[in-house]
Formats: structure tokens, sequence, C-alpha cells
């Protein structure tokens, strides 16, 4: 030790991060769900996928009702019932 109050050596140097990842999963076999290694993305193929599907169901569904609603004011007395399977 010197007169100012510095130590030379070993113990002067910090040691250095073990682990350069400050945010990474310290143990990779935990399942942690806040982890955001563990998140799962939508990317714009998904979305888009999910956003045809709903607007598509929709179609049908306005489809049916337009059709049944039509035949019915024509007199063909099919009602509700139409029977195409279409949900």
């Amino acid at each position: 030790m010197l007169g100012l109050g510095l130590r030379l050596g070993s113990g002067s140097n910090p040691k250095p991060n073990p682990n350069p990842y400050p945010n990474a999963n310290p143990n990779p076999n935990q399942d942690d769900m806040d982890y955001y290694g563990n998140k799962r993305l939508e990317l714009a193929g998904q979305l888009l996928s999910l956003l045809f599907e709903d607007l598509f169901k929709k179609l049908c569904a306005d489809l049916k009702r337009l059709a049944t609603h039509e035949l019915g004011r024509l007199g063909f007395g099919l009602g509700r019932g139409l029977g195409l399977g279409l949900g």
C-alpha cells in the first residue's frame, strides 16, 4: 500500500463481469414466462393470415344472410335453411 491510499496488485483491478449479457436468462433450463427470449413475435404474414380468415368468415356469413333474405323475399320459401354448410 502506498501513502495515497491505493493498493497495487491483483486486488486493485475490478473483476470483469462473467455474464456479458446481463438480461439473459441465467438458467436456460428454467421456464421463465417473463424472460424476453421466451416471447413469440407475431410476424406480418401471420397477422395478415388472421385478418384474412376473420374477414373471409364475415363475408361468408354476410353472403349467406343476404341470399336467405333475397330468396325468401322472392318467394322460394327457403326461409333460414339454405343448407349450404357455411356455418
